[in-house]
């Protein structure tokens, strides 16, 4: 809100805060946000909206006011604070676009071009068909490679099949074929944009609209025995990869850490899986995003409700995955379906707000990307 609260209302909102709190500790997913947000509409009605607010707004800042007040919310910062230096690389800070100007560039920073590695032998382990040699991809930050040595042979053949230049669609099909199980194939798609979006280069075209094609390109050629659930053949591939949008878009907290632990090699590594499993929501985030962009997707209302919905979720990690998918369904030219969803303007400069709350600088970064993407093409639909 654009102005602090009075004595009167911090009271009457002090109130309410061990009602709060209870919910929050409860079994009850969900219910201490439901508690806030009736709180602040009974706010409303008692004070009134701020003149030049929205009520939406004025509700999530009353929400978010609860829940960094709270002892659960304060201890959360302060752990999270303990173990920041072991989720983040040691490198030099990163510098966050200033969103609030109008936009200049004609490119997003995080917008990287893939270069196609050039041949090398394969892995002695790999499963090589006849007409197919997949070359490893480019090497990767050590932040994003700690698990692949659990990746399995068919998900390392998929991968490596979609990132080599020099194999044909068949040749990805081929690989497709080679799983036991369809998570593989998933699993390949997934490693494949982690490594184009670690990859170094240039600004251009965003490598994840390339690693789509090559998915969709390589599905359209899958024989009949190629089956998912009641799906064969390319509309297997299809469905496949509409479900895993679904299923990889609903975030799952990390078990909360014990205070009787005193394993502290244990927490380092919990941090760090936990690092990678909020880098891997977002990445899906993106991939579904690219193809509402290239319009590979034909019903975007999954993606409308995710980020109509995203940025009243508890984890920063929802809120950019919220706004990923904002971008894609703007840059697609969709129009939102819903009656209850707001205008894609009014949802922007919801996630503005949002974005000033996010702790993690490399996904502030990327939330402020997204968010000069997503201006800069609202304006240009406006000029038009």
């Amino acid at each position: 809100m654009k102005s602090k609260h009075t004595d009167e209302q911090l009271a009457w909102l002090r109130n309410h805060l061990s009602e709060y709190e209870t919910r929050a500790g409860g079994n009850v997913r969900g219910d201490a946000k439901k508690f806030a947000l009736e709180m602040a509409a009974k706010y409303i009605e008692k004070w009134g909206v701020v003149e030049g607010e929205k009520e939406t707004t004025m509700k999530e800042q009353i929400y978010t006011w609860f829940k960094n007040t709270s002892a659960r919310g304060k201890e959360a910062r302060k752990r999270h604070q303990l173990l920041k230096k072991a989720e983040r690389p040691s490198t030099a800070y990163l510098t966050v676009p200033n969103i609030e100007q109008s936009i200049h560039s004609n490119a997003s920073t995080s917008q990287l071009r893939y270069q196609p590695p050039q041949s090398q032998p394969p892995p002695q382990h790999s499963i090589t068909p006849t007409h197919y040699q997949p070359v490893l991809p480019p090497p990767q930050p050590q932040s994003s490679t700690n698990f692949n040595s659990n990746l399995s042979v068919q998900a390392i053949n998929v991968r490596d099949a979609i990132l080599n230049g020099a194999c044909g669609e068949d040749d990805v099909a081929t690989s497709f074929q080679l799983c036991e199980d369809l998570s593989h194939m998933m699993t390949g798609l997934l490693h494949a944009a982690i490594a184009v979006t670690s990859s170094s280069g240039g600004p251009g075209v965003d490598p994840l609209h390339h690693i789509l094609h090559r998915y969709y390109a390589a599905g359209d050629l899958l024989p009949r025995t190629m089956a998912f659930r009641s799906y064969t053949g390319p509309m297997a591939a299809r469905h496949l990869l509409h479900t895993t949008f679904r299923k990889q878009s609903v975030w799952t907290p990390a078990t909360p850490f014990s205070h009787h632990s005193h394993d502290m090699q244990e927490q380092i590594n919990r941090v760090n899986l936990d690092r990678h499993r909020r880098q891997h929501y977002i990445l899906w985030a993106r991939l579904h995003a690219a193809a509402l962009e290239i319009q590979l997707l034909d019903n975007p209302s999954l993606a409308e409700a995710l980020a109509n919905d995203g940025m009243w979720e508890e984890d920063e990690v929802e809120w950019v995955a919220g706004c990923v998918l904002l971008k894609g369904l703007v840059r697609a030219g969709k129009v939102p379906m819903s009656s209850s969803t707001l205008g894609w303007a009014d949802l922007m400069h919801s996630y503005q707000n949002k974005w000033k709350e996010v702790r993690d600088e490399g996904r502030q970064t990327l939330m402020a990307d997204t968010l000069l993407e997503i201006r800069k093409t609202l304006e240009g639909h406006s000029r038009m």
